[in-house]
């Protein structure tokens, strides 16, 4: 609110709040800017509140709110992806894709929103869409190791999250292990980046070539 009130007093002419689909909470069906607010958790919930706080001022200034999912980059965040794979996570579904952003697009998204000087909400993701398998032969290749992983079908991932999730949460047990990590892997989240690319927007890195550059920048 203070940051909202110093953009108004200051005359700032275009706000971007950066929010996150967590406001969507886990639905399977595609993810767009109509989707129902049903955030779960202190984080989604913040979010929404920070979305309807922001709106009190759009009369003040262009306003952009900005809906991302996981932003991918070099953090310790997407190191404990590339180690929990690496480390043997089993591949729970070879048809599922691998919902996120990465960073340099959401630069570039930003970047392009102001110029646009739009004033609306927008979902901003990958606009390819990358399986899983995808995701896992990509690390593996880099790492230059043969790409053999387990890959668990239906009841038997569920059983091996809910067995796994008990070591984390219970036990205290699991040293490579992140339950997070493992919500993100073992479900499929979709979502359309058509309102933002109606204006004109496109990624500049595609999912591969995003994986590979944050790979290399880890190194």
């Amino acid at each position: 609110k203070n940051v909202l009130k110093a953009a108004e007093k200051n005359k700032i002419k275009k706000f971007v709040l950066m929010s996150s689909v967590a406001v969507n909470g886990k639905i399977e069906s595609m993810i767009d800017e109509s989707s129902p607010l049903i955030g779960e958790g202190n984080y989604a919930k913040s979010k929404i509140e920070a979305e309807k706080l922001a709106r009190e001022f759009e009369k003040k200034f262009n306003l952009i709110i900005l809906r991302a999912p996981f932003v991918l980059g070099n953090d310790d965040y997407f190191k404990k992806v590339v180690q929990m794979i690496s480390n043997g996570m089993p591949l729970f579904s070879k048809q599922k894709n691998f919902g996120f952003l990465y960073v340099k697009n959401l630069a570039d998204a930003i970047i392009f929103c102001l110029e646009k000087n739009a004033s609306e909400t927008f979902v901003v993701a990958q606009q390819d869409l990358m399986p899983m398998q995808e995701l896992y032969e990509t690390i593996y290749a880099f790492n230059k190791r043969q790409k053999i992983f387990l890959v668990l079908p239906g009841i038997f991932s569920k059983f091996w999250i809910y067995f796994l999730s008990f070591k984390i949460k219970v036990l205290k047990q699991s040293i490579y292990y992140e339950f997070s990590v493992i919500d993100r892997l073992s479900n499929e989240r979709l979502y359309s980046t058509q309102k933002l690319s109606s204006l004109g927007w496109k990624q500049k890195f595609s999912s591969k070539e995003a994986i590979v550059d944050a790979l290399k920048e880890l190194k």
